[in-house]
């Protein structure tokens, strides 16, 4: 079972698997284009939708509408979000037809109009001014060093984001991409299934992100796990962590 922190209940509690679940993220209200700090609250949302699925409950996703719609499904897509199903116009409530919101992901005070769950992401901050995510690009990184340096702080801690810790964060991805291309030359071999299931087991617990890193940087150094179980394990676990570990198979390598 998922089991996340309902800020409206005050406690951690079980979301029920095995059936459909409506999610709706309360983000951006501002008249700008999204900073990379307001897009945590979307990631947050993302990871909770990618363990239910593990667990095979139908998602129904749902956000608010942006200031830039355009900028933002671009922003979305460098993050590997996935997208809504469905954008309400700005105003309109988001329980409107009897589809009640199970889940909410959205800022500290919970919206009157949604009766379900209420998840809370905590805030970012960033010494000056917070860039675009585009300027992370421009500053030579990959984007998912963002993704990747929100999910090394639990969603329920603040962030501090500098540069360092994005360069940190890029640093890290590039390295498992590398070790993922490294090991997919190797014999195949079964998942290391130990490891599979702590992380899986991480996620499942109100999303401990960074537990589930560690258990990946544990893996990555466990000399006594074939290469080909290394590969086959970190492939499978990207589906929850999203930063596209395979995309450096079969580059030449210098």
């Amino acid at each position: 079972m998922v089991r996340i922190y309902d800020t409206r209940a005050g406690q951690v509690e079980e979301i029920a698997a095995g059936r459909a679940l409506r999610l709706y993220t309360c983000g951006l209200e501002t008249a700008r284009r999204a900073h990379v700090g307001d897009l945590r609250i979307f990631l947050v949302s993302d990871l909770i939708r990618r363990a239910l699925e593990r667990r095979r409950v139908r998602v129904v996703a749902a956000r608010d509408a942006v200031h830039d719609e355009d900028a933002f499904r671009a922003d979305a897509a460098a993050l590997n979000l996935r997208p809504a199903e469905h954008v309400p116009e700005a105003g309109e409530p988001i329980e409107e037809l009897g589809s009640r919101i199970d889940l909410c992901v959205g800022g500290a005070v919970p919206r009157e109009d949604v009766r379900g769950r209420w998840v809370h992401a905590e805030g970012v901050r960033f010494a000056g001014d917070a860039p675009l995510l585009s300027d992370v690009a421009d500053a030579g990184l990959d984007p998912l060093a963002v993704r990747m340096a929100f999910l090394e702080s639990h969603y329920r801690q603040p962030v501090e984001l500098t540069w360092d810790t994005l360069r940190a964060a890029d640093g890290r991805v590039r390295r498992w991409r590398a070790g993922v291309a490294e090991w997919s030359e190797s014999v195949s071999a079964p998942m290391a299934t130990a490891y599979a299931e702590r992380a899986e087991s991480a996620f499942d617990d109100d999303l401990d992100t960074p537990a589930a890193l560690r258990v990946l940087d544990e893996l990555e150094g466990d000399a006594s796990v074939a290469p080909g179980a290394k590969f086959e394990t970190f492939l499978h676990l990207d589906s929850l962590l999203g930063l596209d570990l395979s995309s450096d198979i079969g580059k030449i390598r210098t």
